[in-house]
């Protein structure tokens, strides 16, 4: 027969037998469970990766989208900045003599004089011309290096012959062609100096 110290020798293995494979299955599972927590992680991981190149991509083509809306808005304006009326009032503006700016503001703005009405709609037309581009150019709806490879000369032609005609008619009106002026001093300044060619 077995005896009581017996049963509690086998009692006690029994129980550390049991702890043992307790002990087992816990460790496996904890191990499975890290096991999904780093899969979990890094399909976390890659996700953001993959959220990021979305967010990247999506960048872009707003990044191109607005280059070609720029692209398009500019080449609207050059097409205008070609036509026939601009070439026209450009010519007839360059032949005449604007020299006399506060009696052509006098006559043709203060007293509208019907004689000048001729000029006062060239002036208009120009001014109005290159005021938009400024004023695009200025709010980065159109990249200023385009305007300056192509109409820099047109505007800073055109800019030195209206000057002092602008500046006399900014004394009734404050804020007049103030984008023309802004432009025509960008494209000034970027012009390269033939002094920096010879260097």
């Amino acid at each position: 027969m077995v005896d009581a110290q017996t049963i509690g020798v086998l009692v006690t293995a029994a129980s550390v037998s049991v702890a043992a494979i307790y002990y087992a299955f816990t460790l496996r599972i904890s191990m499975k469970n890290q096991e999904l927590s780093l899969k979990a992680l890094e399909q976390s991981a890659k996700a953001q990766e993959l959220n990021l190149k979305t967010q990247e991509l999506a960048l872009k083509t707003q990044q191109q989208n607005l280059e070609t809306r720029q692209a398009q808005l500019f080449m609207q304006i050059f097409l205008v900045n070609q036509s026939k009326e601009l070439a026209e009032s450009f010519v007839k503006l360059c032949s005449m003599d604007l020299s006399d700016a506060k009696g052509i503001v006098e006559r043709g703005w203060v007293r509208g004089e019907a004689e000048m009405h001729e000029l006062m709609k060239l002036v208009a037309v120009i001014a109005t011309h290159y005021e938009g581009i400024g004023l695009y150019a200025r709010k980065g709806l159109i990249d200023l290096d385009m305007v300056k490879e192509l109409l820099s000369g047109d505007v800073i032609t055109m800019w030195e012959k209206l000057r002092l005609l602008m500046m006399e008619l900014r004394k009734t009106t404050p804020f007049a062609v103030e984008n023309f002026e802004w432009l025509y001093e960008r494209l000034k300044s970027m012009q390269i100096q033939p002094s920096a060619l010879i260097q």
